[in-house]
């Protein structure tokens, strides 16, 4: 350290520096220290982690139209400019000059900086349908503009209550007034008028206002929250609902109400999820009448059904929150249209969390299994189930076919001693793993331009250059980006009990891709998985107790 007064230059601890320069005495003296790259080559620097802040995208920089659409072209690079990045590094990395090269050449590696060309096909055309046989194609992944054509399904509230701060109450009746019309007019949702409660302080006068108002037969619960103590009135607001006082609620920032622009499109989206929340389901995707007749299963009841026995879809994910604390979320399709769910979550045990998670997804798979048999299929399982099990790692596989086993033992179970069938009638299980975000990259040739372009949403690689582990999988890109660059999903096929050729499970795979009814689009992962996601989430991020029973054929997480 150069001391100006003395004209000499002293050393000095880091910590010392700190403590010194900035007032902060450091907490920690034996962590890190983390060299960032300088602008100029001559200089070092050096950031201590504990005076580290997350980087990111705040809400001030949303506001700002400029700043988002400058911070928007850094973080999602067009799919040429991701290209040549890419190429850029894998170049670098050959040069004798970087401390890369000396450790790929350490491994005996080298590097082709060219992209490699595999072949890929894009999955067939789909259809959305609406009520009243409405049924249009969908057009690049997406069909936002069709909702128009009406809800399959549209819910009626007669007995709800509004919960709303002072501070909101000049704007409440037009706003109000504004979301019953779009409800009414373009979805067919009925809304009357709902029970009004205004809570002066809302985190303090919450917990009772809930208890007293919130009666078995009402539906649903909706809050507006200004940003003041917003996650703090969140977080018991969703607990209370959905461990103690079993009720779908919805949520609304006191921001959101007093927006003028597109105030349309978010009344919309406030309507639609709240319908989706109680099972109403929005649309249907449809496919070809081959392809389904491969997906439906073959065997026929007469004497019960009189038709095709449908089968089962199951969703599967574990969050772990930054406590190390896991929570498992299973959802399974419950219908012959995949539209209604089973839903239920489990916390794990903190020490032994992998004994738990086998115990718990036994748990839940009878439960879901006995609301299958419980509903329209009239008291019989699935003959065919299909489970998508998300986040996994390669580290993982010995743990996913414990869980295998662990489903498995229980469909053993429950066909001999419940259902009082033979071992060899129960349902047969295809179970797909989905791979944790990875790094691969996959982009089309854009002929008329003579540059990369992101693949057509539906795109299938299954190309042995990229898919060469032995066992069955494949790259879905299942979502149409308009900016930056697509990510595939990747799915490998870890048991295949139905005997289910990969064209079927790739078809069924993308379809249920667009039956995510938070978005009018495809998204990056099957519908049931997203939806254990984000059920999982929820649980261990801000419930952080079981929910409810009574919730179980809700989407009350959404």
């Amino acid at each position: 350290m150069y001391q100006r007064e003395a004209k000499q230059y002293a050393k000095i601890t880091y910590l010392k520096y700190i403590e010194a320069f900035y007032s902060i005495p450091p907490k920690f003296s034996n962590q890190p220290l983390l060299e960032a790259f300088p602008e100029k080559e001559t200089e070092k620097v050096f950031l201590l982690p504990e005076l580290c802040v997350q980087t990111g995208i705040t809400e001030e920089i949303r506001k700002e139209k400029n700043t988002m659409s400058e911070a928007l072209k850094s973080i999602k690079a067009a799919p040429q400019e991701r290209l040549n990045a890419i190429i850029a590094g894998a170049t670098d990395m050959q040069k004798d000059t970087l401390p890369s090269s000396t450790a790929v050449k350490a491994w005996g590696c080298s590097l082709n900086t060219e992209p490699v060309e595999v072949n890929g096909r894009v999955l067939e055309p789909l259809q959305v349908a609406f009520q009243e046989k409405k049924v249009y194609p969908v057009e690049d992944g997406n069909f936002t503009k069709l909702l128009r054509n009406g809800l399959q399904c549209a819910v009626k509230l007669d007995d709800w209550i509004l919960m709303y701060p002072a501070s909101d109450e000049s704007v409440l009746d037009i706003w109000l007034r504004s979301l019953r019309d779009i409800a009414q007019v373009a979805f067919g949702m009925q809304l009357v008028e709902p029970r009004r409660i205004k809570l002066e302080h809302q985190l303090d006068e919450l917990d009772e206002a809930l208890q007293t108002e919130v009666k078995p037969s009402t539906q649903l619960v909706l809050m507006l929250i200004p940003n003041k103590d917003s996650p703090k009135v969140y977080q018991r607001f969703k607990r209370k609902l959905i461990a103690d006082l079993p009720c779908i609620s919805q949520v609304v920032k006191s921001d959101t109400i007093r927006k003028r622009q597109s105030i349309a499109a978010v009344l919309s989206k406030v309507v639609l999820q709240i319908n989706a929340k109680f099972s109403g389901p929005l649309w249907n995707i449809t496919v070809s009448k081959d392809l389904e007749k491969d997906i439906v299963a073959e065997s026929l009841n007469t004497t019960e059904l009189g038709a095709k026995t449908p089968f089962s879809i199951v969703g599967l994910d574990v969050y772990r929150n930054n406590m190390g604390e896991r929570t498992l979320a299973m959802t399974a399709t419950i219908d012959r249209s995949y539209s209604q769910y089973f839903s239920m979550s489990a916390t794990l045990d903190k020490e032994e969390w992998q004994s738990s998670l086998l115990q718990n997804i036994q748990n839940l798979f009878r439960h879901a299994l006995l609301c299958f048999a419980g509903g329209e299929n009239q008291g019989i399982l699935p003959d065919k189930i299909v489970v998508y099990r998300a986040s996994v790692s390669s580290e993982d596989m010995d743990l996913v076919s414990a869980e295998i086993q662990a489903m498995q033992e229980v469909l053993d179970v429950l066909v001999t001693r419940t259902f009082g069938r033979q071992p060899e009638d129960r349902p047969k299980i295809t179970f797909i793993a989905i791979a944790r975000r990875g790094n691969m990259r996959i982009f089309a040739h854009d002929d008329e331009k003579g540059a990369a372009k992101n693949p057509e949403t539906g795109t299938v690689v299954d190309d042995p250059v990229l898919c060469a582990s032995g066992i069955p999988s494949f790259y879905l890109i299942s979502q149409a980006i308009s900016k930056g660059s697509a990510i595939p999903s990747f799915y490998s096929v870890l048991l295949n009990e139905n005997s289910f050729n990969m064209d079927v499970i790739q078809n069924l795979t993308y379809r249920l891709c667009l039956m995510f009814y938070n978005s009018a689009g495809a998204v990056r992962v099957p519908a049931p998985v997203l939806y254990a996601t984000k059920l999982a989430k929820m649980i261990g991020s801000v419930v952080q107790k079981a929910p409810h029973a009574a919730l179980q054929k809700s989407l009350f997480y959404l």
